[in-house]
Order: C-alpha cells, then structure tokens, then sequence
C-alpha cells in the first residue's frame, strides 16, 4: 500500500494532470462505454405499490385456501374427540407457592438454565399516574449503583443469559371497575450464575442510577423522535388504542401509557420551559409509586440448587414488600375515560402508510360467561363474514388479530383500504346484518377447536404457566373461562352478537389528508403536541 502511494507521488510530480488524463482515456473517450439515461417515472411508485398488493393479496387467499382446504377435515373430525381435561392437562401444572404468594416455583426440564421473573403490580389510584410512563421510559436504561449503563450491560452479557423488561396492562378477572399495570423484569442465566442474576435484577430495582437530567431528557428525546419516524408503520395501532379508551379500564390504562396520549404528553414535556425538574419528577414517580408496588416473583428451573434459590427470591421479595400500603387517591383513569368518551369517531392523518378503518366494541370481563362468546363470535366474523366486504384486487385485507381479552376489547380491522368513508359503511351494515342463520354450529365448532388447538400446543417449559403468573389469574379463573368456551352452544353466539350491536362501538380510520378533508362527523386526531 506504501509503494502504491509512492507511485502516485511520483507520477503526480512528473504529470500533474494524471488523473484527468486518465478519466478521459478510460471514460469520456472510451468508445467501448455503455451511455444510460434515466427518466424519472411519476407512476412507479404507486404502480409498484399496487402490483405489490395484488401479489400480497392473491399469495393471502392461496395460502389461506390451503390451510382451509388442510384442516378443514381435521377440524370437523376431531373436535368431537377433544376432552375438556385434556386442555387442563396440557398447561395447567400447579407450581410451589412460597411466602403468601410472593414467589411461584415450577420445576422445569430447562436444561440447567435459570428463569426469573420479577413482576411490579403498581398501585394505580393516583394522580402521578399521568406522568408515569416517562419513569417507564427511562428506567433500565441509565446505569445501576453507579455504573453506566454500558458497564451494567457488561457485566449482564458476561454472566447472564440476559435481562429485559416489559410492561403489561390487563383488565380485571371478574370486575369492570380494576385495571392492573404490571412492569416485568426478566433475566436467565446457568445455574451456577443465579446469584449473579438475582443480584443484577435488585440492583436494577433497588439502585438505579437516577441523577443525570441531560441523559434522562436524551433518553426522553429519542423516544419521542423514534414515535414520530414511526407513525408509518404504527399509525393503524394506535388508532386502534386511542378508539378503545373509553370502552374499558384497560384501554384506557393502555391508551394514557403507551399511546397518542402519553406521546403529546412526552412532546409537551419536552418543548416547556421546566426541563430542569426532570429530576424531581423521577423521584417522586420512582419512590412514590414503582418501589411501593406489589412484588412477586416466579422460578423455572430443575436444578440441584433450586431451593437456595427459591429461598433468596423469597427474601428478596419479602424485603421489597416491606414498605406501607399506599391509601388511595384520585381515580385518574375514571376521569381520562370520561375525557375520552367525546371521540366516538376518530380520524388519523397519515400520508404514509396503509389506510384502515377499526371498529372498537367493548367486552365483558373474561370472569363473565358471554365473554367466552364474545371472541368465538369476532374470530368467526374475521375469519371469513368482513371478507365478503373487501376487494382483495385492490389489496384490501381484514385483520384476524381480532381481540384482547386482558383489556376487555374486540377490534374489527381493515387495512388498505380504498375509501375510508365507504368502508366505515359497508362494516356497519355488515355487523348489523347478522342474524341467527348467518353462522352454523360447524362454523362455531371448527372457530373453538382452532383455538383450543393453540391452547393445547407444546410449550416452552421456562414459560409454562407463566401467563397465569402474569395476568393474576388464578388457574380457578382459566380453567373456568375455557370451560365456558369448549361448552358455547349457538344460543350463546347470537346472545353475545345482540349484547355487543346494541353497546356502544367507537370508529377510527387512518387515511390520507386529501380524504380527512371529506370526512364528516370524524374528529381528527394529531399525533403530535405541535
């Protein structure tokens, strides 16, 4: 490489024109050379995306024709050889409940390997809860007990098989008036490295570094910026949340937390003058209403030492439910429900990004025994009933990821749609179209055993059990939800279709600005504070 320098040093000396001289032989006057001329074409891009859409569309229905064609035998034969305590059978294992529910063993063939996870019930019934996912935003993110967050993250790759952290909202069990918002720290390890685990997740709950504002208002900034490069992909998702937070609890838990909400919150927060008092704030929300949640805690493993771990999760869990019950204060979400009552159709601006439209109904508790009616009923009318409104040419597909039970909510959704307007019609009087000989018993039957069937599909063993440990509920509560759901007869579907066409749905769609212009009776909603 040195030699080659040389080179040119001594050829530029003798020719300092070397290099025009070059590109004019091997280029300009290169009779050998190909000219290409571009042009650009005003009509790719939306020529591209519809031939794109076809061959989405066209793959969707193959691929949904095969799978129909598959199990549809199946389906049909096997239900009928399903027995209720095979489904019990298959995930519901009692684990070891130690210290008055604090800590949840359950000895698993996982191959020497570790799996804890520590879970923050949070006490909700108070005013901070506003300003409480700027604490979730941060927190795992800024360093423990003096470390830097690189160092912490260290020391976790070195002995750990890693740790995360999520978030879960969920409605209550039997009750429409209790939301829960639980945060989860989870981490695995080898087993001769559980204490390393158990002494990097206390750290991260009893030490973290909270004392640098300008990297906590960084982390604050990129959030927020990351929100907005995203709406494109997103937009759908949080006109779905934002539609449903007056129908339940949880959505609107879910909606102040992690939607449109709390990102034009965020966006106020940062564009004010008060960006000095980032650091009161996170102590207040740090010791005000993380550290003084419910812990509890759960164990996967079939190790030699698993009693010596169970032993220090349960010290650890005794130590940080020490402190004193919180009284309760301002019931926040009852108020935001009622603020958000007004937005019974909302409209998104997005220019990039596949146009939708979501209707939003509102569920019974899954304690209560039409729930289980309710979503056999929306996966029948996803599966097969909003297709016969769309135009699969045009690229228009209905969404299946129908429902969430932890928040009590069914969404209808169709995305890439031509004409939101039209669409929000069409759905209508679809829905309202279904009467007792719209679906059959084998259509009901064939709906339960494709969910059953996921139920009753091998699991993971370090996360068996693991969803009833997280949503609190009891293995009484499951076992009785899908009790309802194996027994649903037609009555029951046509019960639950009454209930929910005569509550109240609320309607969102995403759409381009030039069709946001034509839409009547729609509030438009911003994405942004601006």
């Amino acid at each position: 490489m040195t030699w080659e320098v040389e080179r040119i040093k001594k050829l530029l000396a003798v020719q300092p024109k070397y290099f025009e001289l070059v590109m004019r032989r091997r280029l300009f006057e290169n009779q050998n050379r190909i000219d290409i001329d571009f042009v650009n074409d005003n009509n790719f891009e939306s020529e591209f995306n519809s031939n794109l859409s076809q061959i989405i569309s066209k793959y969707s229905k193959t691929e949904r024709f095969i799978q129909n064609t598959e199990n549809e035998e199946n389906e049909k034969n096997n239900f009928s050889n399903f027995s209720f305590s095979e489904i019990l059978d298959s995930f519901y294992k009692p684990g070891n409940v130690l210290g008055n529910g604090f800590v949840y063993s359950y000895e698993e063939p996982t191959n020497d390997v570790v799996y804890i996870r520590i879970k923050n019930s949070i006490n909700l019934d108070e005013e901070l809860l506003e300003d409480f996912p700027i604490f979730l935003t941060i927190f795992g993110k800024t360093g423990v007990d003096g470390m830097s967050q690189k160092e912490f993250d260290n020391l976790i790759e070195k002995f750990t098989g890693g740790i995360s952290i999520k978030y879960l909202v969920s409605a209550s069990y039997d009750s429409e008036d209790t939301a829960n918002l639980t945060i989860i720290i989870e981490g695995k390890s080898l087993s001769k490295n559980a204490n390393n685990l158990i002494e990097y997740m206390t750290s991260l709950i009893s030490k973290p570094n909270l004392i640098d504002p300008i990297l906590m208002m960084d982390i604050l900034q990129e959030t927020y910026d990351l929100y907005t490069k995203h709406l494109m992909i997103n937009a759908t998702l949080f006109s779905q949340m934002f539609s449903a937070a007056a129908l339940s609890r949880g959505a609107a838990l879910q909606e102040m937390l992690f939607g449109v909400t709390f990102y034009k919150r965020l966006g106020k927060y940062l564009n004010n003058d008060k960006r000095e008092n980032i650091l009161d704030l996170i102590s207040r929300l740090y010791d005000k209403k993380f550290i003084n949640g419910d812990f509890s805690a759960s164990l996967h493993c079939n190790c030699e030492s698993r009693q010596r771990i169970e032993k220090r999760l349960l010290s650890l869990m005794e130590k940080l439910n020490s402190h004193q019950p919180i009284e309760k204060g301002i019931d926040t979400i009852r108020l935001f429900i009622s603020e958000m009552s007004i937005y019974q159709k909302s409209a998104f601006k997005s220019d990039h990004s596949l146009s939708s439209v979501t209707f939003s109904i509102p569920v019974p508790p899954i304690g209560k025994k039409i729930a289980a009616a309710y979503y056999v009923t929306a996966k029948m009318i996803c599966k097969g009933y909003l297709n016969e409104i769309v135009d699969s040419s045009y690229g228009e597909r209905v969404d299946e990821n129908t429902s969430d039970p932890l928040i009590s909510v069914i969404y209808f959704t169709i995305e890439n749609v031509k004409n939101v307007t039209e669409m929000s019609d069409k759905m209508m009087s679809k829905l309202k179209s279904i009467n007792e000989r719209t679906f059959t018993e084998e259509d009901m039957r064939k709906c339960i055993y494709a969910i059953l069937k996921r139920i009753n599909a091998p699991r993971d063993p370090s996360t068996r059990n693991i969803d009833t440990f997280l949503s609190g509920f009891s293995i009484e509560n499951k076992t009785t939800f899908f009790r309802d759901l194996f027994y649903l007869n037609l009555s029951d579907i046509y019960t639950a279709i009454r209930s929910f066409m005569s509550s109240k749905i609320h309607i969102a769609v995403v759409a381009k600005s030039s069709e946001i212009k034509q839409i009547e009776n729609f509030s438009v909603i911003q994405y942004t504070s601006d």
